[in-house]
């Protein structure tokens, strides 16, 4: 298995070679919110950013910059750290990096 294929990692023509061969973009998105006093707030993130380096890696495809704030589940205690975006401005955040990845080719 090959290292993940971080785009930020990576210049302009490597990433064209890349995207010439797959054009499938790996974005991986997290949250920021509490699990429970035992975990950090970042595991969702953390976990997420595993998977898409292991497929990266496995089937060659680009790895996006990890999205480090989601859509939380309202929880009805307030947690230090917890972080979130509505469900609309997660989706018109993500149409618009797919529309500027698309473009920039």
């Amino acid at each position: 298995m090959s290292a993940p294929l971080h785009l930020k990692t990576l210049a302009p023509d490597e990433v064209r070679f890349i995207l010439e061969r797959d054009a499938r973009l790996l974005v991986p998105v997290g949250t920021c919110e509490q699990h429970g006093p035992h975990l950090p707030l970042g595991c969702d993130s953390i976990i997420v950013e595993r998977l898409a380096d292991d497929l990266s890696a496995e089937f060659e495809i680009l790895r996006a910059p990890t999205i480090e704030y989601g859509v939380n589940t309202v929880t009805t205690r307030p947690f230090p750290g917890n972080a979130s975006v509505r469900r609309k401005t997660l989706h018109r955040w993500m149409n618009d990096l797919l529309g500027s990845w698309e473009q920039a080719g």
